[in-house]
């Protein structure tokens, strides 16, 4: 007997009773996720308690407008990106070209510029010139091949 008051004492369940039509959709709705009725049911209850929203207030199709409205912003996102990455990002990307290759540059003729005459050190930045075009379009080849689809 006393197993039986305990467990009235414990068990804090409520019966509620809905239409045989709402009930059928539960149990669809379940049964298409694979769960028992009771676990898709305390779980939607929960989402609408939790979020402190009122149930009433959905209408069908909502959830299609969301999911529309939610695509919109990402497409928009995506787009707003990729203008960033032809504009803005492509010029930088340069600039860190020409930074890499002056930097080559520097490095390899730094131990030469104290000895070079007028005329050497004409021709060393006319060379110069040249590597940096030549750099340049080398690098961009290597990064334009890296973006193609494999």
């Amino acid at each position: 007997m006393s197993d039986q008051s305990e467990a009235k004492t414990t068990d804090r369940r409520v019966n509620v009773k809905i239409s045989s039509q709402v009930h059928g959709l539960v149990v669809k709705a379940a049964s298409d996720l694979g769960m028992p009725v009771k676990t898709y049911t305390e779980a939607a209850l929960r989402f609408f308690a939790t979020r402190k929203l009122d149930p009433t207030g959905f209408k069908e199709g909502d959830t299609a407008r969301v999911l529309t409205h939610l695509e919109k912003g990402i497409n928009r996102v995506l787009s707003y990106m990729v203008t960033q990455e032809k504009h803005l990002l492509h010029q930088l990307f340069l600039e860190l070209i020409n930074t890499r290759i002056v930097c080559e540059i520097l490095l390899s003729n730094l131990h030469k510029l104290s000895d070079l005459s007028a005329e050497e050190e004409s021709k060393l930045r006319e060379y110069n010139q040249q590597y940096l075009s030549g750099r340049k379009a080398s690098i961009l080849q290597q990064y334009e091949d890296k973006q193609k689809p494999s």
